[in-house]
């Protein structure tokens, strides 16, 4: 049995960002399959005054950020400590005042409690910093679980990438486990060993940070927004106008000029022109239908009912498609667009039955409309790929293995 800290972004268990909601799940496995007390601090969810500044779920203990400190003592005291936070591994533009208040949190906490282990999560950068100073003031083992997204090479050219490099890397080297993501220690693999800089041997870890969800183990709640008699194609999930634009996936619809196929795009839309989706309604009529963002168990009911689930390409490549893993856990068609040759998305569409993937950059001549067109329309009521066969073929984003690999890392310990 373990005594163990969790540092961690937001909330929990209501944290509904995607690295969180699997952070849960492994927290939520080890509270309730092992002897193993956990207790979680917050980095970013403040308590107020009047705020209680803990509280309990089941057998977890969960701190708020307390007592918050003025932007301007904490960058004071950043500054006079000197913390190098480079976070090129984490996210530019990491705010560093939370450090000075957390730390002032976490101390007391280590001091009350004799923890064995201390498992800081990133995003933010600002959970391993913490978590280094600990292990060097108290002597804790500690795991950096290095969640998406990373900031890849591509946007370091403006600063000093080797140095960077380095100070990142010697304030994460004193951790026992480095768990990262594949295609993040893929980039910066040829960085790491050319670098004469950097003589400390990194011990990362390989880990896929989504997570399987069996399809039947997935609340529903009856939407009928669905047609019956229809080839209906589905994408639920937010849009963005500058990085996960729909614009090549409208025209694709648009050109198939199908009556009997429907497009639906549940969800937000950010950052278009107030007249983009209206002009796109009165282009296609019935063919595409808009609907705002619902619940959850919403989307799981219609995922069952439609007949192609529909990925949008993302224009980053250091975020793994979590969404993308949902979709292949219901085992129905899924219609993967991608505007990168080397778009994350092909790490899993590549092995999955029922993947129709489109390169954005290809033209769409008559000959490729058609061949798309066809693949749809096989998939209507087409049977599933059993949730059995999916977790074969994806046997590393299984949550037991996921689970028995973290067990592993903090046995070692």
């Amino acid at each position: 049995m373990k005594k163990i800290l969790f540092i961690l972004r937001g909330y929990y268990p209501n944290d509904n960002s995607s690295g969180g909601n699997v952070i849960k799940r492994i927290i939520d496995h080890l509270s309730a399959n092992t002897d193993h007390r956990i207790h979680i601090y917050t980095l970013y969810q403040n308590a107020t005054r009047n705020d209680s500044k803990s509280y309990d779920v089941g057998s977890v203990k969960v701190y708020l950020h307390h007592n918050p400190i003025s932007n301007g003592y904490a960058r004071v005291i950043v500054n006079r400590s000197g913390v190098p936070i480079t976070n090129h591994m984490g996210i530019e533009g990491t705010n560093i005042f939370q450090v000075a208040e957390a730390m002032h949190d976490l101390r007391q906490l280590c001091h009350h409690n004799d923890y064995d282990l201390i498992i800081s999560t990133c995003f933010p950068f600002e959970a391993h910093y913490c978590a280094s100073k600990l292990h060097a003031e108290f002597d804790i083992p500690w795991i950096a679980y290095y969640l998406d997204p990373y900031t890849p090479k591509s946007d370091l050219r403006a600063v000093p990438f080797r140095k960077k490099l380095k100070r990142e890397i010697n304030t994460i080297r004193s951790a026992h486990t480095i768990i990262a993501l594949p295609q993040m220690i893929r980039e910066y693999e040829d960085a790491i060993d050319t670098n004469p800089d950097i003589s400390v041997p990194l011990h990362f870890t390989s880990l896929d940070l989504p997570l399987l969800t069996d399809p039947s183990d997935s609340p529903e709640t009856e939407n009928e927004v669905l047609t019956p008699g229809y080839i209906n194609c589905v994408y639920a999930g937010e849009l963005y106008e500058d990085w996960r634009n729909p614009e090549f996936v409208l025209n694709l619809f648009d050109k198939l000029n199908d009556e009997r196929i429907k497009l639906y795009l549940i969800g937000r839309r950010n950052g278009f022109s107030d007249d983009y989706f209206p002009n796109w309604s009165a282009r296609m009529g019935d063919r595409l239908v808009l609907c705002d963002r619902m619940p959850e168990s919403d989307i799981n009911y219609i995922y069952r009912k439609a007949d192609v689930l529909v990925n949008v390409g993302n224009s980053v490549t250091n975020m793994v498609p979590g969404k993308l893993i949902k979709l292949i856990s219901t085992g129905k068609t899924i219609l993967n667009t991608y505007k990168m040759k080397d778009c994350p998305s092909l790490d899993y569409m590549t092995d999955y039955p029922k993947a129709i993937n489109i390169y954005e950059k290809d033209p769409l001549t008559e000959e490729a409309i058609n061949q798309i067109r066809t693949d749809i329309e096989k998939a209507q009521g087409s049977p599933a790929v059993p949730y059995q066969e999916i977790c074969r073929i994806y046997h590393h984003l299984d949550v037991n293995f996921i689970y028995g690999e973290i067990e592993r890392y903090i046995d070692q310990i």
